[in-house]
């Protein structure tokens, strides 16, 4: 068990992945991906909120498309299951596969395409929010990179903003240099930047701006990297990387054509889905209460041809219920792809960003009674990681 807790709780993400793959039972969806982050996460914050732990794994390096994540098997797994069954495990990790598999126990309750979701979990909430820590330049000082996004939109601007402070220091005259960069290191863009803000002797905060054209942007490549180089008082330049999308669409999104209506036990809320290319397109969405309240986590998915057609999310009334709420409510879609048709290619992104989706208060009574016997694949799971927490 030296072995998880030294690398830091991080690597439970991948112990917990790959287990599951090993019984052929893969993370199926980004809630449940989420809820395991979220876990480990709480995890650290809680039993050594001072200590300094991996990064955890980011959803792109391991789930390859939007329902399936497949980590490799490989022998580092199987000796993760040997440690875990020790004679002499480790209580912390125990404590956290115990949590874990509380949350699968309660995510079985309810159909993975209608989860319920906290006002904590953000990484569903807002998928495509930039992230990025502040670093520590020298002895005094710190920088941050910011973006407006991780994933922007073809007509999007790029516009970085550095943001360099400090406590108690002085800081003296700084320069700053902003690149667009492919992963190979390919220059295609210096961004200038300016001085918009500066408070004495703590903070200088630069902004820039580009907006790349379509004879550019055509020739780029989704993933990109935002290569900042920042020199304090003609120091070393210090570098700084961050990873950023800019999308060429394959697809946009409009209201259904189909009412918002109930269907059974479900509340069924139609988008509409306008193609490059005809395949299977996946959604994600969240469903609000009429206060902003988050509610439950959809996902819907649907084969459309290149004349577009519907594709829906389904509310389950056993967790609508679980809401406590009738409505109105609003839906947020969060997520549009185009799904891969062979392991040798990549999902391709479309444009979630539509006008929210208005839905009336329906009583509960309209609904067909049929509850959810409960999801035997996460039922597996939960049992699995209870075994191994004892």
């Amino acid at each position: 068990m030296k072995l998880l807790i030294g690398a830091g709780f991080g690597v439970l993400f991948l112990v917990v992945a790959g287990i599951f793959y090993l019984l052929d039972t893969p993370v199926e969806n980004s809630m449940e991906l989420n809820s395991v982050k979220t876990t480990i996460r709480k995890t650290q914050e809680t039993v050594s909120p001072n200590k300094e732990y991996t990064p955890l794994l980011e959803e792109e390096d391991t789930q390859r498309e939007p329902d399936r994540a497949t980590p490799q098997k490989n022998d580092f797994v199987v000796q993760a299951i040997k440690e875990l069954n020790s004679d002499q495990p480790d209580s912390e990790a125990k404590d956290t596969l115990k949590k874990i598999s509380e949350n699968y126990s309660q995510m079985a309750r309810f159909p993975s395409y209608s989860q319920p979701i906290s006002s904590d979990q953000l990484d569903l909430m807002e998928p495509n929010r930039f992230q990025s820590a502040s670093r520590q330049i020298g002895s005094h000082y710190r920088v941050q990179v910011k973006l407006s996004s991780y994933k922007l939109i073809q007509g999007d601007s790029v516009t970085p903003v550095i943001d360099i402070y400090s406590k108690g220091y002085p800081i003296p005259a700084v320069t700053v240099s902003v690149k667009i960069m492919t992963n190979q290191q390919q220059e295609l863009k210096e961004i200038p930047v300016e001085l918009a803000e500066e408070v004495p002797d703590e903070r200088k905060i630069y902004h820039g701006r580009f907006t790349p054209t379509e004879a550019e942007y055509l020739n780029w490549p989704n993933e990109l990297i935002l290569s900042v180089l920042v020199n304090i008082d003609g120091e070393k330049p210090y570098p700084l990387i961050e990873m950023f999308e800019y999308v060429n669409p394959v697809a946009t999104l409009s209201p259904g054509i189909k009412k918002i209506q109930v269907e059974g036990s479900h509340l069924v809320i139609p988008v509409q889905v306008h193609p490059k290319e005809a395949g299977f397109y996946h959604l994600s969405g969240v469903l609000y209460a009429e206060d902003g309240q988050p509610l439950l986590h959809l996902t819907g998915k649907h084969e459309v041809n290149t004349a577009g057609g519907d594709v829906e999310f389904k509310a389950h009334i056993s967790a609508l219920k679980a809401s406590g709420t009738e409505g109105p409510y609003y839906l947020q879609v969060t997520g549009l792809q185009k799904l891969r048709n062979t392991m040798e290619e990549d999902n391709k992104e479309g444009s979630p960003r539509m006008e929210k989706i208005l839905i009336p208060k329906i009583e509960f009574y309209q609904y067909t009674e049929e509850p959810f016997e409960g999801d035997p694949i996460m039922l597996k799971k939960a049992q699995m990681l209870q075994t191994l927490s004892q």
